[in-house]
């Protein structure tokens, strides 16, 4: 055997180190799991071995030095951002970091600042046989919360309520409770119906994030507000589809017509497509190179 075919055949037995899939794991390890230290390390393997992905990488580790609540570290890596990448599209909201970094850090936040407006914000009410759905509408514009009601609410079931400087999560509790609700914090919002715990982000293991990074890094970090006021799921879908880039595929047996009534401020692609999916009885997933909308029911 010639020494050059030897070499070759040498080069396919040994182990290549996979770094197309770093870019993956880091997503997975930050978004997925929140091994945030991980991921630090990963995103900076991929901005040393893959350019593609470096601008994205050298952003992500912002926001995960935000997570970590490291204020100096923060400041220092969007400087060095701005140096390395000057002509990024990302170059504003790294500037933005730069001049306001404790907003930055709160605005990684999101669920802890749901837990704390309604322990702290302090409440007076008078509700005289009113409406549930006018009622919640009050409360989310005087809180600044996102509050969504489950298909199983009748909006129009009346409640009668007097209350005077009660915190927001006590006045929504008496609120519900002679309703039969319950609320729970989830996708950035509050999730008002009967066991409405069941209304959670899907998860997706790392094969899936490794097939598809784009569409993952899409849900986790496109931000939107919305306002749907009974339109048809398809037309949200199209909605959605128009904003973020992302490609939607229904599956037959899931109801293109189903009125979806949400208005969501400033949460990510995926609290908002799990809230809409959560409307229609639906769920989704990863199909090829699409976001499939499916029935609830063939989770079951």
């Amino acid at each position: 055997m010639s020494r050059a075919l030897f070499i070759a055949l040498l080069t396919l037995l040994l182990p290549v180190p996979a770094f197309a899939d770093t870019w993956s794991d880091a997503l997975h390890a930050e978004l997925e799991t929140g091994r945030l230290d991980e991921a630090l390390e990963l995103y900076d393997q991929v901005e040393r071995t893959l350019p593609a992905q470096a601008e994205q990488a050298a952003f992500r580790k912002l926001v995960v030095l935000a997570r970590l609540g490291s204020q100096p570290a923060l400041i220092k890596h969007a400087q060095r951002f701005r140096q390395r990448y000057p002509d990024s599209k990302l170059s504003a909201r790294v500037h933005e970091i730069g001049q306001d970094p404790k907003a930055f850090l709160d605005a990684q936040k999101q669920e802890p600042k749901v837990t704390e407006v309604l322990q702290t914000k302090r409440v007076t009410l008078n509700f005289p046989d009113t409406p549930l759905a006018e009622a919640v509408a009050f409360l989310q514009d005087i809180s600044g919360l996102n509050l969504v009601l489950l298909p199983e609410v009748a909006p129009e079931g009346a409640i009668s309520l007097r209350l005077r400087d009660v915190s927001l999560q006590s006045a929504l509790e008496l609120m519900l409770l002679a309703q039969g609700l319950e609320s729970t914090e989830t996708c950035q919002s509050v999730v008002i119906g009967k066991g409405p715990e069941r209304v959670v982000p899907v998860g997706f293991a790392r094969q899936e994030v490794a097939k598809y990074p784009a569409a993952y890094l899409a849900l986790k970090q496109n931000r939107l507000t919305v306002n749907f006021d009974g339109t048809p799921l398809e037309d949200v879908l199209d909605f959605l589809r128009d904003l973020s880039g992302l490609n939607f595929y229904l599956a037959k047996n899931v109801d293109r017509a189903a009125p979806v009534t949400l208005r969501l401020r400033d949460v990510t692609m995926e609290s908002a497509l799990a809230l809409v999916c959560a409307q229609s009885g639906a769920t989704y997933g990863f199909r090829r190179e699409a976001v499939e909308i499916k029935s609830a029911k063939d989770m079951n």
